[in-house]
C-alpha cells in the first residue's frame, strides 16, 4: 500500500496501560542496543546474526522456531496475561521525565514505531531508564477481565546496563460528542419568534440592573462581574486551578498521533518527523497500575520482566484506530498466557 493511499485512510485524531519491563540484558535484543531505534520493537529479541523469521499467526509455535526461542514454549512466567482478580496494594508509580525530542517513524514489518534521539527518562524503583522508542499492538496484548482494548502502546527504555523498562498505553475508542443546539436557533430554544422577547425576561433584567446600581446611579463593577477580581484570595484560587491542570492533554495526544500516522512510510523505510515529539502526550493523567512478574511478549520471550499495566486508558478516535490497523497484515498481539503461580497486584492510590 502506498504512503499516499495510507494517508487517505486517515480521518481525524486521542488511553491506558503502563508497562514496566526490567532485568533483560541488551545482549538479548534482536539487534545491538545502539541499533534498537532502527529495527525491531524493543521487546523483539534474538541472539546474534539474523534472527529466525516469526509472525503472530504462528505465536503458539515460536518456541519451536529456534533454540533461542525455546522459552516461548517452556517458560512459566510469560506475558501478556489477563488482568483479573488482582491483590489490592500500594505500588510506587514510575517517575516519568520526558522531553521534546527529534524523532523518526518506521514500519518495521511487525509494528509502527517512533524512535527518539533524546526523549528523556523514566525512573522505576530508583533506576533511571532512557526512552528509546514507542510502538503499537492492535488489539491490545494484555486483557482486563478477558476484554481486549483496541490498541496497546509500548514505550521502550533501557538503563546504563542494558536492562529494559517498557511503558505502554492502553488505547480505547473515544465516545462521539453529541451536538447541542446553538443559542441562535429559536426553535431549539423554545422561543416564539412571532411574539418576540418574553416580557418576563425584560422584567428580570430590569430588576438586576436596579439591584446593581447604587443610589447615586453608579454600577457596582465587582457585583456585576460576579468574579471578585479585586479579592487576592480569589485570584490565588484561579492560579491554583491553572497549575493543577491534568497531566494528560487529549488535544496534544490527538495532534501527536495524527502526525505519526500520516507520516508512516513504506515497510522497512524510516522518515524524520517534522517537529519534536514529547512522549508525555501518550500517558494518562493517573498512573495507578497492575504489576506482575512476566516476560517479553515477542521472541525470545525472555522472563524476569516486571510489568506494570496502568489502570486508566487514553483515547483515540475510531478513524485513528482504523488507520493504525491498516498498516498491519495481521493482528500483532501475542495471545494471553497462563498466570500459573504468579501473584497479580494492583495499585489503587495515585502518587
Amino acid at each position: 500500500m502506498s504512503t499516499s493511499v495510507r494517508r487517505t485512510l486517515f480521518g481525524a485524531v486521542t488511553c491506558a496501560s503502563l508497562v514496566v519491563a526490567g532485568g533483560v540484558g541488551a545482549s538479548e535484543l534482536e539487534t545491538p542496543e545502539e541499533d534498537m531505534r532502527e529495527s525491531g520493537s524493543g521487546d523483539e529479541h534474538g541472539h546474534g546474526g539474523e534472527p529466525p523469521h516469526w509472525d503472530y499467526a504462528g505465536a503458539e509455535h515460536w518456541g519451536e522456531l529456534a533454540d533461542e526461542f525455546a522459552t516461548c514454549g517452556t517458560g512459566t512466567e510469560q506475558s501478556p496475561i489477563d488482568l483479573t482478580r488482582p491483590v489490592v496494594t500500594v505500588i510506587d508509580d514510575a517517575v516519568v521525565d520526558y522531553v521534546p525530542s527529534a524523532a523518526t517513524v518506521t514500519d518495521n514489518g511487525h509494528t509502527v514505531q517512533v524512535n527518539f534521539a533524546d526523549g528523556g527518562t523514566a525512573t522505576v524503583d530508583g533506576v533511571e531508564y532512557e526512552l528509546l522508542q514507542f510502538h503499537f499492538h492492535a488489539p491490545s496484548e494484555h486483557t482486563v477481565d478477558g476484554e481486549h482494548s483496541p490498541v496497546e502502546g509500548h514505550l521502550v527504555h533501557a538503563d546504563q546496563d542494558g536492562n529494559l523498562a517498557v511503558i505502554g498505553v492502553m488505547i480505547v475508542e473515544e465516545e462521539p460528542v453529541a451536538e447541542e443546539p446553538t443559542v441562535e436557533d429559536p426553535v431549539a430554544d423554545g422561543v416564539d419568534v412571532e411574539d418576540g422577547v418574553d416580557e418576563e425576561a425584560d422584567a428580570s433584567e430590569a430588576d438586576v440592573v436596579e439591584d446593581e446600581t447604587s443610589s447615586d446611579g453608579a454600577v457596582d463593577v465587582s457585583s456585576a462581574a460576579g468574579t471578585g477580581a479585586d479579592d487576592p484570595d480569589v485570584a490565588d484560587e484561579s492560579l491554583a486551578d491553572v497549575e493543577e491542570e491534568p497531566v494528560f492533554d487529549p488535544d496534544a495526544a490527538s495532534a501527536l498521533i495524527e502526525r505519526v500516522l500520516v507520516a508512516v512510510p513504506e515497510p522497512g523505510e524510516e522518515v524524520a518527523l517534522d517537529e519534536p515529539v514529547d512522549a508525555t502526550d501518550l500517558l494518562p493523567e493517573y498512573r495507578m497500575a497492575y504489576r506482575y512478574a512476566g516476560s517479553l511478549t515477542t521472541p525470545p520471550c525472555s522472563e524476569s520482566v516486571t510489568w506494570s499495566v496502568l489502570v486508566q486508558p487514553i483515547t483515540w478516535t475510531a478513524e485513528q484506530i482504523a488507520t493504525l490497523e491498516s498498516f498491519f497484515v495481521e493482528e500483532n498481539n501475542r495471545p494471553v498466557q497462563p498466570l500459573n503461580e504468579r501473584e497479580l497486584l494492583v495499585d489503587i492510590v495515585p502518587d
